[in-house]
């Protein structure tokens, strides 16, 4: 594929990635918490937990960036098996009764969504030519804007009605997680080309 059709091929399927991007990030910024403490009347350190999710998925990267160097996988595929991993979480989420089923799964669902950030970044480096990434990328946020505010108003009235609506709200962010995961799959993408180090820390480099 020619350096142009991958950037086409990118951009459009950053497009679609981005509106069920928008849809989860109401979880780790609004939804999770609230319901946290709204249907579980949750204490001081579930809330934490819930919180702090997305920036520990963004401080184990270097381990993502190296099981997927060490599988021999692409930046793609890596990337596209941790949004499979949170949507198994958000999955657990809706499914298990209880306040230690609901914080596991949403943890897990939010963490592995953000632990594969360092691989989409290759992506955009290997795929966005240096003078056009800022606009495309720019771009897609502005989508994934766009849904998240769509998505925080209609979440925000369903659970208004009905808190115990939630399992339907992690089924949603399940099904976000999933098209996530089949968008990114289909990125033009190569495998990670630094040479592999038995440091889990060596995917720093990536991170940079």
């Amino acid at each position: 594929m020619n350096p142009d059709a991958r950037k086409q091929r990118t951009f459009q399927l950053e497009l679609r990635r981005a509106v069920s991007t928008g849809v989860l990030e109401t979880a780790g910024f609004t939804f999770l918490l609230l319901i946290a403490v709204q249907h579980f009347e949750a204490g001081a350190m579930v809330k934490a937990l819930v919180v702090v999710s997305s920036p520990i998925g963004l401080i184990l990267s270097p381990l993502a960036v190296s099981l997927t160097k060490a599988m021999n996988w692409t930046a793609a595929r890596g990337s596209s098996f941790f949004a499979w991993i949170g949507c198994l979480g958000f999955v657990v989420a809706a499914l298990v009764d209880g306040l230690a089923g609901f914080v596991l799964g949403s943890m897990l669902g939010v963490l592995s969504m953000s632990i594969g950030i360092p691989l989409l970044t290759q992506i955009y480096q290997e795929n966005y030519p240096a003078k056009e990434r800022g606009d495309l990328f720019s771009k897609a946020v502005l989508v994934k804007v766009l849904s998240m505010t769509l998505f925080a108003w209609l979440g925000g009235w369903w659970l208004e009605r009905d808190m115990a609506a939630y399992r339907w709200m992690m089924g949603a962010f399940a099904v976000a997680a999933a098209l996530v995961a089949l968008w990114v799959g289909k990125y033009p993408s190569t495998e990670l080309r630094h040479s592999m180090s038995p440091n889990p820390l060596h995917g720093m480099r990536h991170v940079r």
